[in-house]
């Protein structure tokens, strides 16, 4: 007679998996053509009555240590700023007519590439531009924000 010992399920174990899936993407970032991403990205341009934009953004894909520079009119605003799963942001000051956001991948953290989310909003709160890059290092995402005369 044989008797084999009794097996007992994990009841957490159908719930693990996605878990460890959870913050990542179907494509994993080290799974992508990295040569689709050593090109600059024109994100586009739009007109603004306001002073001033609020600029946040995020790591879109799995937080792995992605960091930018970002310039304003081609003076470094934010030397080194790392990219979190959750929004940051900052205000920008703006000049009348064209005004240049560029953000400059520093690194492309633990699986490049350098991946973000980025939404630009006016004094009013109101949304004016939201985008996604995907950058190599020492490629930049542009925004250009014309600002009305008072």
């Amino acid at each position: 007679l044989s008797i084999t010992p009794e097996q007992f399920v994990d009841p957490g174990a159908q719930y693990l998996k996605k878990l460890n899936r959870k913050g990542k993407s179907n494509k994993n970032e080290s799974q992508m053509n990295s040569e689709n991403f050593k090109q600059d990205q024109y994100l586009g341009d739009f007109r603004v009555g306001s002073k001033r934009v609020r600029v946040i953004f995020r790591d879109h894909e799995y937080p792995d240590g992605d960091r930018v520079q970002i310039l304003l009119n081609d003076r470094v605003v934010v030397a080194n700023v790392l990219l979190l799963q959750n929004f940051k942001g900052f205000d920008f000051e703006l000049e009348e007519g064209f005004n240049r956001i560029d953000f400059v991948a520093l690194n492309q953290g633990e699986s490049g590439p350098n991946t973000a989310e980025v939404q630009v909003y006016d004094e009013a709160g109101a949304l004016q531009a939201a985008d996604r890059w995907n950058l190599a290092t020492g490629v930049k995402a542009t925004y250009v924000i014309v600002k009305s005369p008072d």
